[in-house]
């Protein structure tokens, strides 16, 4: 069976966010004096805001697709739900897949914001694009 890929569950925003501040800070801090001096400030600052830059998620829901297909869904196990006998039980239902095109950095769909709820989104990842 696949596990459901819940998302926002591998960690916390909060805790990734200062773990890139304090990895800037400590590219800043390893430059030598004498090549602080010598370079622009706005080289520095471009080169380290690069290194450790997070875009944030953007969803483009104009370009979203909308997929759909009929399937047989096993419900024995479910809670509500009588089956009779072992093995599969299987009922009619249909999958709907939305692919939402984003940019931003990926890794965010994984961490965890300070303010969530217990009902937690799922979805796969696919390069440029949610689902």
């Amino acid at each position: 069976m696949n596990a459901i890929p819940y998302l926002f569950t591998k960690g916390e925003l909060s805790l990734a966010l200062d773990r890139q501040l304090q990895s800037a800070r400590r590219d800043v801090d390893v430059i030598s004096p004498d090549q602080f001096l010598a370079t622009p400030v706005d080289d520095i600052v471009d080169h380290v805001v690069d290194r450790h830059r997070l875009e944030p998620l953007a969803l483009y829901e104009d370009r979203m697709v909308r997929d759909q297909e009929e399937i047989q869904i096993d419900v024995a196990g479910w809670p509500g739900r009588y089956t009779i006998g072992e093995g599969p039980c299987l009922v009619p239902g249909v999958r709907v897949i939305l692919s939402v095109p984003f940019s931003g950095a990926p890794v965010l769909w994984h961490l965890r914001p300070s303010t969530w709820n217990s009902v937690l989104p799922f979805g796969k990842i696919n390069g440029p694009s949610w689902k």
